[in-house]
């Protein structure tokens, strides 16, 4: 029998970016929201500690830390690195170095189109910690030699599958889909596959799903699910954002015998703070005053005398309804200004507060027809406009201003034709 916790996506030095209160739980080091994430990992190695005599292995399907990311190169804040080696300090030491450790790259903690990984500094301190990088993939199905480790003491083998977007050209396809077949399974040992990578991206290929695995433990996606009798998703430690209001975050204990029946036992994480949309509903002829009390009674839950930030709320208000468009951009200076006042004067116990209006439609009204507008348009617009543009450059000479004009006021009958062919 192999006992194994699943875990993936612990976003470790995850910060909220936008719409949130500016606050810190210790100043200049960690932002409320980030300390979270902490809280989760350590008390999930506690957990562990606690009840390592159950366990054999864990694993960890990537995305360990949020940062960095794509496009955004800067690392993760130093809290987060620093969280990871306390508690891989205290995990091993109180369990003897015992129970193994095998993490693997996803698309989130890692530099793109560099050779150094933020694990590089950590995997040296931990014998008994196995990191398998996307630069460990790509020399694999380079060499076309699988990517994999064995614990023979433990009749134990993990196939590794770090995040890699094999779809990216025809011939990375070609050499994945030739790759692959080093990490069929000898059916020998219990046999692990770890995989970062998901349906939705395209990024997790078929093959991995039809190979015969004692388990496929899967990361990438946040949601806790089962996709089929042998292949889960553990979910993440804690939700990024809005999109994740009702997913499963938590892990997977997963017993396993060979050639029989895997038992799955789910683990979920409490939120810690209230988490939710709330929506108001916009008639034409409200005012923005009114809107504003609507918005004030939504929140009237939160208010408080003293904010708590480990408890502080995340809202999502979501505006539906009608409302004229020259009203529209006075009420979004109020409501922004509001929101501003709410979360920088502390009588509210929110941390996040995210106005949406995506289901708000804007009616432009009578006064905004293009046949209302055209009558603003001058009478000779061409002859205007030259001595308008002439009057404002200090040096013509070299322009063909003739061709200029033209071209602006075509510009505009061409905005024009099309503004009022959506009406």
């Amino acid at each position: 029998m192999v006992n194994l916790i699943h875990i993936s996506d612990t976003h470790l030095g995850f910060r909220l970016s936008y719409d949130y209160k500016k606050g810190w739980f210790k100043f200049g080091e960690i932002k409320w929201y980030e300390n979270e994430f902490y809280q989760r990992w350590n008390g999930f190695l506690k957990y562990c500690i606690e009840n390592q005599h159950d366990i054999d292995f864990i694993v960890h399907a990537g995305d360990l830390f949020h940062l960095p990311h794509m496009g955004r190169s800067y690392p993760s804040p130093e809290p987060a690195r620093e969280s990871v080696v306390k508690g891989l300090r205290d995990f091993f030491k109180n369990t003897e170095s015992k129970i193994p450790i095998i993490l693997i790259d996803g698309n989130h903690g890692i530099y793109q189109g560099y050779r150094y990984s933020p694990m590089d500094s950590i995997t040296p301190m931990f014998p008994e910690l196995y990191y398998f990088s996307v630069w460990d993939l790509k020399k694999a199905i380079s060499d076309n030699k699988p990517l994999k480790c064995e614990f023979p003491k433990k009749n134990t083998r993990f196939y590794l599958f770090p995040y890699f977007e094999y779809k990216l050209t025809k011939d990375i396809q070609i050499a994945y889909n030739t790759w692959i077949e080093n990490q069929r399974p000898k059916e020998d040992m219990v046999e692990i596959a770890i995989a970062h990578a998901s349906d939705i991206d395209e990024t997790l290929h078929e093959k991995i799903k039809t190979f015969h695995y004692s388990y496929i433990a899967l990361g990438h996606e946040h949601n806790q699910k089962k996709l089929k009798q042998n292949m889960y998703y553990s979910g993440s430690f804690v939700p990024l954002n809005f999109n994740e209001i009702d997913f499963t975050h938590g892990y997977l204990k997963v017993s396993i015998q060979k050639n029989q029946n895997l038992f799955v036992k789910e683990h979920h994480f409490e939120s810690l703070r209230d988490f939710e949309v709330i929506e108001i509903e916009i008639t034409p002829s409200m005012t923005s005053q009114s809107i504003i009390e609507m918005l004030k009674e939504a929140i009237k839950p939160y208010k408080t005398e003293i904010w708590v930030g480990n408890s502080a709320a995340r809202l999502k208000i979501k505006f539906i309804g009608i409302i004229p468009l020259q009203s529209f951009w006075g009420l979004l200076d109020e409501i922004n200004s509001f929101k501003s006042r709410i979360l920088n004067e502390g009588k509210y116990n929110i941390l996040q507060l995210v106005l949406n209006w995506t289901l708000l439609t804007k009616d432009i009204g009578d006064e905004l027809k293009p046949e209302i507008i055209k009558e603003y348009i001058l009478n000779n617009p061409k002859e205007e406009f030259l001595c308008y543009i002439k009057g404002k450059m200090k040096i013509t000479e070299g322009f063909d201003m003739n061709l200029l004009a033209e071209i602006a006021i075509n510009t505009i009958e061409n905005a024009l034709k099309k503004y009022e062919g959506r009406n």
